[in-house]
């Protein structure tokens, strides 16, 4: 555990904290990454205020006892957000929402502010990537990349959802050798359980990518990541890793693009086809009116909106695509049988991150090795051995 979580941790010895966060949970908006967010702002007041959470509710108390309308806490909070805006460089838009996580502190304590939040007008501009530049940057990605934008393309899932998408989220669908896997899990933010499809070309990718991790002695169990780390597939991503590739990606095409831009591409380009109903269930989203008091609809019914909406999410072929990786795949197996490291020979020659131009390049550089060899047993009028000598 890290320095700062370790203050976090020490801060549920303060009643007035732990009070706090049960009367959060009970709301119903404390999920782990809420409850984490309140405890580093939580800790970040303190420490700039100087007093301990039990300290700062007692002295707000007391300053109430002697003046029922005295505002000494709301005050003591704005003084911190002017702090943010004007020493820390913070947005006025971030600097509210941390002022709203540390009145709802003072709130659930019995102190009440009277004022209203500072003013932060902002105006937000969703910035939806293309389709175009999104199939520009599949064709160039490898299959570990291809996997992380198809399955938030596709699902538009929440990043955290992604991240933590395993094998028994899929299990069912996959071992009935079905085209478009189903998935259907519980958000971790909302609480919202939500069901959904992918593609046909990441389905296709994904289970070729599967039975490539089998052939490397990988188990795959109902635990096992879908989304992994390049060189460990065993081992799963964070959030903050698949921000950076997904930010990495876009910059290859000179766009900028998140893991919530893929979100919001899926609500807006979906609800005209299928409604919005129909989408806030795919994405985990609360419906207005409903919350999240809903029933998700039979498999049939996912599968065949999802049916409707296909064309307009996939990025790429679902036989292309398999064909691509596996060239790429059986080219670099048989280059290590020969000795030679296929990674070397495409940091060398630096022509990108591209499936098909990387697997075209090593496939001509295995033809030319097996050239090589032939012609040698021709000129000494030997047969290719049949195995390696021993060494």
């Amino acid at each position: 555990m890290g320095e700062i979580a370790e203050r976090m941790a020490e801060l549920y010895e303060f009643g007035t904290v732990r009070d706090w966060i049960s009367d959060v949970r009970s709301e119903g908006t404390g999920s782990v990454p809420t409850e984490r967010t309140y405890l580093r702002h939580a800790m970040s007041f303190s420490e700039w205020a100087g007093r301990t959470p039990d300290e700062l509710i007692a002295d707000a108390k007391a300053e109430l006892r002697r003046d029922p309308n005295s505002r000494s806490a709301e005050r003591l909070t704005r003084r911190w957000f002017n702090f943010l805006v004007s020493e820390r460089g913070l947005s006025r838009n971030t600097g509210r929402s941390r002022y709203g996580v540390i009145r709802s502190f003072f709130r659930h304590n019995g102190v009440r502010f009277t004022g209203k939040c500072p003013h932060a007008a902002t105006m937000t501009r969703y910035a939806i990537p293309e389709k175009a530049d999104l199939k520009r940057i599949w064709r160039m990605a490898d299959v570990y990349e291809k996997i992380r934008m198809g399955v938030l393309n596709d699902t538009g899932m929440r990043p955290s959802d992604a991240v933590r998408l395993t094998y028994a989220d899929v299990r069912e669908s996959f071992e009935r050798g079905e085209d478009t896997l189903y998935v259907e899990k519980v958000s971790g933010k909302e609480e919202v359980r939500f069901a959904v499809c992918l593609t046909r070309a990441t389905t296709a990718l994904l289970r070729d990518h599967m039975a490539h991790r089998i052939r490397g002695g990988e188990e795959l169990g109902d635990g096992s990541p879908i989304i992994t780390e390049s060189l460990n597939h065993g081992r799963p991503i964070g959030v903050n890793q698949l921000w950076r590739d997904i930010h990495r990606l876009g910059e290859t095409v000179g766009i900028r693009l998140s893991p919530k831009a893929f979100r919001k591409r899926f609500r807006t380009y979906c609800s005209p086809v299928i409604g919005r109903d129909a989408v806030m269930r795919m994405g985990g989203w609360k419906i207005p009116g409903a919350g999240s008091h809903y029933f998700l609809p039979p498999k049939e019914k996912t599968v065949e909106d999802y049916r409707k909406v296909e064309g307009i999410l996939s990025l790429g072929s679902h036989t292309e695509d398999v064909e691509f990786a596996a060239q790429k795949r059986m080219a670099s197996e048989m280059l290590r049988a020969a000795g030679i490291n296929p990674e070397q020979l495409l940091k060398k020659a630096d022509i990108g991150d591209g499936t098909k131009e990387q697997a075209d390049y090593l496939t001509k550089h295995l033809v030319g090795l097996l050239n090589i060899v032939k012609a040698v047993n021709n000129v000494s009028g030997e047969s290719p051995p049949k195995r390696a000598p021993f060494r």
